[in-house]
């Protein structure tokens, strides 16, 4: 009998670098759902990608089987830690930060907060979300939060800081 989706994830998440399962696999430092095409998470190598964080989640949106496999691995990495983060894999590869996947030349987290914002035109509510502040491999700084991936300039330092 194979391994469980739940036994891969938790063998991903304890530094084990091979496991399959019938729709998930590990290869090395990255978990996927279904082939190379989604990896859910990747796991750095050495250390961390600053400030903490060991795993970046994929939170790109693929196929319900998929959503069940991203939830099953941030189960399995804690749900409550401050071990990992999500982030868009599609809106980084966009921007060239990264191509298939983060390699940990390519992105180091330089910073992450905490903020609320209000959704919503007629009934407004406010939502708690994470800003991520990064820096890329030709040390440009970027910044990551529910507007997206965007390059970290006086503009926007002053368009978060207005918000704040």
């Amino acid at each position: 009998m194979g391994m469980s989706h739940s036994d891969v994830a938790s063998r991903f998440a304890k530094g084990g670098t091979t496991g399959k399962s019938s729709s998930m696999f590990i290869d090395g430092d990255v978990i996927y759902s279904y082939g190379y095409h989604f990896p859910l998470a990747v796991r750095h190598p050495h250390s961390d990608w600053g400030q903490g964080i060991r795993y970046l989640r994929n939170a790109d949106d693929y196929s319900a089987t998929t959503s069940r496999h991203k939830s099953v691995v941030r189960s399995a990495l804690g749900w409550g830690e401050t071990n990992s983060v999500g982030i868009s894999f599609r809106a980084f590869k966009k921007a060239d930060l990264f191509h298939s996947r983060p390699h940990p030349q390519d992105i180091r987290i330089m910073g992450i907060e905490q903020y609320t914002y209000i959704i919503g035109k007629r009934r407004q509510q406010s939502v708690t979300g994470t800003r991520i502040f990064l820096i890329d491999r030709l040390d440009r700084e970027w910044v990551y939060d529910h507007d997206g991936l965007r390059e970290f300039t006086r503009e926007v330092e002053r368009e978060i800081r207005k918000a704040a």
